[in-house]
């Protein structure tokens, strides 16, 4: 399960949960069919081409980690059910990570909105529903923003906007109608490239930080730097909110070879990620036990420059 989990949200999205395996080699045959003008450039009319199909493996760069493990490690079937239910699991969960923002902030709105429509409520309740309320949604820490917080706030600023422009006529939903198209037709990064305005960035006092030095923030290097703030600016601000929502909240890692019964892996967008080297060791070392090769990662060090981590079983 350690090992499982050490990599449960490097799936592929995009191919989804049921996959059949890659393609067997095979010589397909093609044949080019005539077209018109071939006889002004002394083309044949009719030609057969041979293509091997399956020769490379895998045949493109595979994300789905756990799949590939699943599918071409020589594991017992013991482990074969542990993995699949940890990558079953990572595909259920996969909607809510996706979603949590606009989760939470729509529990909130509605914890608050419920509340407030029960007449039968006492000044001890409240007062006691206001501390319960304002310790959920308030704003975070200094580096980190509360989700209750921020999706509550874009919730409710929404509502009260549509309510405006629907009495102005320029809508035809209602505030609380709107939350409702919203709600279904959004996910975190449309919700908060659609809705967090730029009014808003400055109510909440938003800003997007990082280091005061030109190359990004390497977690092992030796070089002590200054955090800053870097921008104010609401598309500044909205690509910081959303960089951790890319891919699962993981590095970009993809098989790229297996060569001698090698595994090759690639770290995608290592020029806008680094990958931890405790974690990454540690990580190639479960991949290397149920390999059982050596496994290689390419990504960049501390300077900026390429190296190659690998781990033995």
């Amino acid at each position: 399960m350690d090992i499982g989990f050490a990599r449960d949200r490097h799936i592929d999205r995009h191919k989804g949960l049921v996959r059949l395996p890659y393609p067997a080699r095979r010589v397909v045959e093609k044949e080019r069919p005539t077209l018109p003008y071939d006889d002004l450039f002394d083309t044949p009319g009719t030609s057969v081409t041979y293509v091997v199909e399956g020769d490379k493996f895998p045949p493109h760069p595979e994300r789905d980690l756990l799949w590939f493990l699943l599918t071409y490690a020589r594991l017992e079937e013991w482990q074969r059910d542990v993995l699949q239910i940890i990558r079953e699991e990572s595909y259920y969960f996969y909607p809510q990570f996706l979603t949590k923002i606009m989760n939470e902030g729509w529990a909130s709105y509605w914890h608050a909105e419920l509340f407030h429509q029960y007449g039968g409520v006492s000044p001890d309740e409240m007062i006691e529903f206001a501390r319960l309320h304002a310790s959920v949604v308030n704003p975070g820490g200094r580096f980190s923003i509360n989700p209750y917080y921020l999706g509550y706030s874009i919730l409710v600023d929404i509502e009260k906007r549509w309510d405006q422009l629907h009495a102005e006529g320029k809508s035809p939903l209602t505030g609380r109608q709107k939350l409702f198209e919203v709600r279904q037709t959004e996910d975190d990064i449309s919700f908060l490239r659609n809705y967090l305005t730029t009014e808003l960035v400055d109510k909440l006092n938003l800003f997007a930080y990082g280091s005061s030095n030109a190359q990004p923030p390497r977690s092992n290097a030796s070089q002590r730097r200054e955090i800053v703030i870097t921008s104010r600016e609401r598309d500044a601000v909205v690509e910081a909110l959303l960089r951790p929502r890319y891919n699962y909240g993981v590095p970009h890692i993809a098989v790229k070879d297996v060569v001698k019964n090698e595994l090759y892996l690639d770290h995608v967008d290592r020029a806008s990620s680094f990958l931890d080297r405790r974690y990454a060791k540690e990580t190639l070392v479960y991949i290397a036990e149920l390999w059982k090769h050596p496994v290689h990662v390419c990504t960049y060090d501390e300077q900026g420059q390429e190296v190659d981590l690998m781990a033995s079983p």
